[in-house]
């Protein structure tokens, strides 16, 4: 031990021996081990450096001399050091002691980092039996046991393998945390993913929801809510019946408020998986049981309406959507008024309804009202004033009013820059957004800008594997391409392919949308096999889902592909097909219909 480490150390030991985190500088002068350092006024003495250095601090009291250490964090660190070292064979009850009885401030903290050196040597017997005493020993016991998840995998694992490695570690984490759960080792565990996710650990969290599928059963609400969670994990194959059997069993809890919570959340999971009717048959339970004899607070009932109103929206019944959406408003103004951030929110909801509905006025009254009530309640930076801009910025690019489009968009981004600096999402949503606007105007470079940007963010906050980073991955396709950079676009889109394929499974609408633009790509490289193969998995998609348009898009893209390689025959086929749905869908004497029925009869097979 150095002469400054053994000071230290001997400061943090009298620290916790008198309890005081500041102590008279001559009553150290007396003290066998670091007196002589104390009393010395050399420059080169270990006090002096340390003061120097800014690592201890004097300050002066009822004309007395005191020293303490100039950051908390340090002291906490040194201070874990005495406590483990103090406590060595003395069992997790020495711990306990100091945490219940020890009036030092920064004692706890003391004793989470001597938990955390247990750890990183793989002892957790000492943090097992801590997170299971009491409240404060609980809250000693996250930090160890986020660091415990954090520090497993070896760092020379190749990059390959550090899922694998995650997984594994994780899984012998969960094991002996969950031997023989408690209700403070669940609670335990919710708070550790709070931290993790505060702090973007998404290989991490992934392990750790992929254990909790299997070592957890749900059999307690805060189970369930652990469980419900983790669904998001399994392949998309399994998710359905998973959440069934979830919901089965949220359904024999005694009805309470935090029981209709996890219908919310079970509903929106179905809602993830394009499950809209089991998503709706949750909303309806909760307000089923709001007739009975649940007491339901206003809040979870206007939440269940305006949640309907998102599923309507996404199913393209919008007006469904606005009249669900107009009873949660109408029921936040009656409980909270007008002058409330409820009623905002349901505002904005209801601009964004009409936008998807093309009712571009409604719209943007919607959005104004949201704006005006958030601009008195919480001034000119507010983050729901910028999600009001961005909406309004959507509106007006559909209008093809370009510039108020931009002024709505630039003002969302100072706003979210303003509020969360460079690398929040909601910051690059909004250079997303930015980037789609000059992209409808053919400013392709700003686009790019913007995209890429946007792109970089996506990945830092949602991590590869998410449905935002595919649509981002696309976005930054249809960039390329415009951009005629195609071998850069092909690259993109095929990731966002392969994202979607791992998130949703291969028959999901989003798969078609990608692979449609894929064969596009491989189109303007005159790629034309390719391009017949890609778009043909697109049709297969949007037949399963039911989707004319593209069905008809589809063929007439097959019709030209094949044209291109002189396979006259099924170019023929392609457009009587899409000449067939085209009838039915718009009719004999629709543009699109005749230009088909042109290009049928300028085709000529020998």
């Amino acid at each position: 031990m150095t002469s400054n480490h053994l000071l230290l150390y001997r400061l943090a030991e009298l620290m916790l021996e008198h309890e005081q985190h500041i102590l008279p500088v001559d009553f150290l002068f007396d003290d066998e081990q670091i007196g002589d350092f104390v009393k010395s006024i050399q420059i080169d003495s270990p006090y002096q450096q340390m003061l120097l250095e800014g690592v201890l601090t004097e300050s002066v009291r009822e004309e007395k001399l005191y020293v303490s250490f100039t950051v908390e964090g340090y002291f906490h660190y040194v201070l874990g050091e005495v406590i483990y070292n103090k406590t060595q064979g003395k069992g997790a009850e020495a711990l306990k002691k100091i945490v219940d009885n020890n009036k030092l401030n920064g004692a706890k903290e003391g004793v989470e980092q001597c938990l955390i050196r247990d750890v990183q040597k793989d002892d957790l017997t000492r943090l097992i039996w801590m997170i299971d005493q009491n409240e404060s020993t609980l809250n000693c016991s996250i930090v160890p046991l986020v660091n415990l998840f954090i520090i497993g995998p070896d760092q020379k694992v190749k990059q390959a393998n550090v899922s694998l490695h995650y997984q594994d570690h994780t899984w012998l984490t969960l094991q002996k945390i969950l031997v023989h759960q408690t209700k403070n080792d669940i609670k335990a565990l919710i708070k550790s993913i709070g931290i993790l996710r505060t702090y973007k650990k998404y290989k991490v969290l992934e392990s750790i929801f992929l254990g909790i599928n299997d070592l957890i059963t749900p059999d307690t609400l805060n189970k369930t809510l652990l469980c419900i969670e983790a669904v998001d994990y399994l392949d998309v194959a399994l998710r359905k019946e998973k959440l069934l059997g979830l919901l089965e069993k949220c359904l024999d809890f005694p009805r309470s408020e935090k029981v209709l919570f996890l219908l919310i959340r079970i509903s929106e999971s179905f809602f993830s998986i394009s499950e809209f009717n089991l998503s709706k048959k949750c909303l309806d339970l909760i307000l089923k049981f709001a007739k009975k004899d649940v007491i339901v607070k206003d809040q979870i009932r206007i939440t269940a309406y305006s949640d309907y109103a998102i599923i309507y929206d996404r199913l393209g019944e919008h007006s469904k959507a606005i009249k669900y959406q107009q009873k949660a408003l109408r029921l936040s103004q009656e409980n909270y008024g007008f002058l409330h951030s409820y009623t905002s929110l349901y505002f904005r909801n209801l601009g964004s309804i009409y936008s998807h509905a093309k009712k571009w006025k409604k719209s943007i009254e919607n959005y104004r009202k949201s704006i005006e009530i958030d601009s008195v309640l919480s001034g000119e930076y507010d983050e729901n004033i910028a999600h009001s801009f961005i909406g309004l910025a959507v509106v007006y690019k559909n209008l093809e009013d370009f510039n108020l489009a931009i002024e709505s968009a630039e003002v969302g981004l100072k706003i979210y820059k303003a509020i969360y600096g460079e690398r929040h999402t909601a910051t690059g949503t909004a250079m997303n957004n930015l980037g789609l606007i000059y992209y409808s105007m053919s400013n392709y470079d700003r686009a790019s800008y913007f995209i890429e940007a946007a792109h970089q963010n996506t990945l830092d906050n949602h991590g590869f594997y998410s449905h935002v980073s595919a649509l981002s991955f696309n976005n930054l396709g249809a960039i390329k391409s415009a951009m005629g950079k195609f071998d850069e676009a092909l690259t993109n889109f095929i990731q966002s392919r392969n994202i979607r394929v791992k998130i949703f499974g291969q028959n999901h609408s989003s798969l078609a949308h990608v692979s449609y633009y894929i064969g596009e790509v491989y189109a303007k490289r005159n790629e034309y096999l390719n391009a017949v193969k890609s778009t043909k998995k697109a049709l297969k998609i949007y037949s399963l889902n039911g989707d004319i348009i593209f069905q008809i898009k589809c063929h007439i893209l097959l019709g030209q592909y094949f044209s291109q390689l002189n396979d006259l025959k099924n170019a023929l086929t392609n457009y009587k097909k899409a000449l067939k749905y085209c009838k039915g869908e718009f009719g004999e004497n629709h543009p699109r219909t005749l230009s088909i029925t042109t290009t049928i009869s300028s085709i000529k097979i020998k």
